[in-house]
């Protein structure tokens, strides 16, 4: 066994290096060749897991146990957390990236943990920058650190000491590449179904008083029944009918997210908070395609020059290429003006509805190449038609759209059809993986990589936005992860895609000193969620920009 795979291992075990000191490891023998010798001949010999690895998850689940204990009953410790979080906020804080000493370090870093979660979930709740730690924060925070715990333990289970084992081998060669632990798979299936569930209509986060709804679908089963943005489900009636209530202030985001489910057609009485009064009303649960709920409803701006739409994609799912066609349609005999697609956080989807997307703005294209063991392939979407839109077109991304999200924006990048701003860069995943089930374990490998139609990878390298925006807050690149696969751009004869907008880049050359400009004149929020709205409105601001200086878009197309 290797030096990485094992320090995969202990990744996958103690992943922020918290709980696991280098006196733990000296005990086991590390990091002594004999003791990889040890460890890969009982699992793979005897298929059996060998003691170390026994005794490491032993003080994993111990110790994680011993502080949540001591957190919840120790009035002590906890007013060291809570002022530790009072001067995390004014100082930063960096995890090292070494493992703690031995028991004093580590009870140093868990309190250190313990004042991020609790920063975190105050934050979520109060929706401010600055918390004011209260008794009332303590319950929310403690229901999502249960949540952690217990998802923890089932990843620590004995029967999933050999996946863990794999897992260490496999990350080694692919970081996609994966063996699923047994919560994990029972996730992967349940989630497999046939692009419709049932669905509550609402996006919500977690507060003091219960879930507020932070979004309403349009046509949702909560918007028929009157729900509102910032409404609050305090309770909820078990079986319809009976009279017996439970509140949601101490359930878990899983168990909320339960008691919203069942058959289509049958009844939820909930209890609301809105505003200083509390109202109960009655939700029928109705099946909802995935759609509905990854294009919420689009937002006209109207512009000097004339109206422009807004179309956020949160996922390229089932016949969401169809509803923004629909949306466009509808909206060009209004003398429309322009396009924003917002991709921010969008981590990807169906390839066939990213080529469908791609044609209603470029007639009849090849939308990307793949390439899957020496074999290349070009990908059309399956009716080839003309595109319904040549006008402005600006694309928002951030370093967490990918896969699906960042070929759709290298492909118009590549044909020169639309300005992508955001960035700087998207987060870089450009590969497919199969699963394969072999007995009761499912994998999951690396087949198939991305490139675009001028062929570059999108893989490790992403895509580059034309007009780089302020960063609402730095997430890992592809690029950044260990194991990461960096292929080469396709050999020399694969057709270019051909340039649509010819004047493209003195298009883009004079928006981007417009926005440069501006926001140099503008004060940039503090807080993730306000760099976020800025970004948005400067994508408006660059879009109503190039109406302005082009109204065609097209550059005579």
């Amino acid at each position: 066994m290797t030096v990485e795979a094992f320090s995969n291992f202990l990744d996958l075990i103690d992943p922020m290096k918290i709980l696991l000191s280098k006196e733990d490891l000296n005990k086991i023998g590390y990091p002594t060749p004999s003791l990889y010798g040890e460890i890969q001949y009982n699992l793979v010999m005897n298929g059996q897991v060998s003691p170390p690895h026994e005794f490491l998850l032993r003080q994993v689940n111990d110790r994680l146990d011993a502080y949540v204990r001591k957190f919840v009953h120790n009035e002590v410790f906890r007013d060291i957390v809570i002022e530790r979080a009072k001067t995390i906020m004014k100082t930063g804080l960096t995890f090292p990236s070494d493992r703690p000493f031995g028991k004093k370090e580590i009870e140093g870093r868990v309190v250190d943990f313990l004042a991020v979660q609790m920063i975190r979930v105050t934050q979520t709740i109060q929706k401010t920058y600055s918390p004011n730690f209260e008794k009332s924060d303590l319950g929310p925070f403690l229901r999502t650190m249960r949540e952690k715990i217990e998802a923890t333990h089932q990843d620590l289970a004995a029967n999933n000491i050999e996946k863990l084992v794999a897992k260490s081998y496999l990350n080694t060669f692919d970081r996609h590449t994966d063996v699923f632990l047994s919560r994990e798979q029972k996730q992967n299936t349940t989630f497999q179904g046939n692009g419709s569930k049932t669905k509550f209509g609402t996006v919500s986060q977690l507060s003091r008083e219960g879930f507020r709804i932070s979004n309403i679908i349009k046509g949702s089963a909560a918007d028929k029944a009157g729900l509102l943005e910032n409404d609050i489900l305090v309770a909820y009636e078990v079986g319809f009918n009976s009279g017996l209530w439970k509140s949601y202030r101490n359930l878990t985001l899983e168990e909320y997210g339960n008691s919203l489910n069942g058959e289509p057609g049958t009844q939820l009485r909930v209890r609301v908070q809105r505003n200083n009064s509390e109202f109960e009303t009655i939700v029928t649960r109705e099946v909802m395609s995935y759609s509905k709920f990854n294009v919420p409803t689009p937002e006209i701006r109207n512009s000097p020059s004339g109206p422009m739409l807004g179309i956020k994609l949160t996922e390229f799912s089932k016949d969401a290429a169809a509803i923004i066609k629909e949306e466009i349609s509808r909206n060009l005999s209004n003398n429309l003006k322009g396009i924003l697609l917002d991709l921010r956080g969008n981590r990807g989807g169906l390839t066939t509805e990213l080529s469908d997307l791609l044609q209603l703005f470029v007639s009849r294209p090849n939308s990307m190449y793949t390439k899957s063991g020496g074999q290349v392939t070009v990908h059309r979407p399956d009716i080839l038609d003309w595109a319904i839109w040549d006008g402005p077109l600006v694309i928002l991304v951030d370093q967490g759209s990918a896969s699906a999200a960042e070929a759709l924006s290298a492909a118009l990048k590549s044909y020169k059809r639309a300005v992508v701003i955001g960035g700087p860069h998207t987060y870089g995943k450009g590969s497919m993986q199969e699963y394969a089930t072999i007995g009761d374990t499912t994998y999951k490998y690396t087949t198939t990589f991305y490139y675009s139609p001028n062929g570059l990878p999108i893989q490790w390298r992403g895509v580059e936005a034309d007009i780089p925006l302020p960063i609402t807050h730095r997430q890992p690149l592809e690029r950044d992860e260990r194991n990461s696969l960096n292929p080469k751009p396709l050999a020399s004869g694969i057709p270019q895609a051909p340039p649509l907008i010819t004047n493209l880049e003195t298009i883009t050359a004079s928006l981007k000193a417009k926005s440069i400009e501006r926001l140099k004149r503008q004060d940039i929020g503090k807080t993730p969620q306000e760099i976020y709205s800025q970004n948005y409105e400067e994508a408006y601001r660059i879009l109503a920009d190039w109406v302005e200086i082009d109204p065609t878009g097209n550059g005579g197309w």
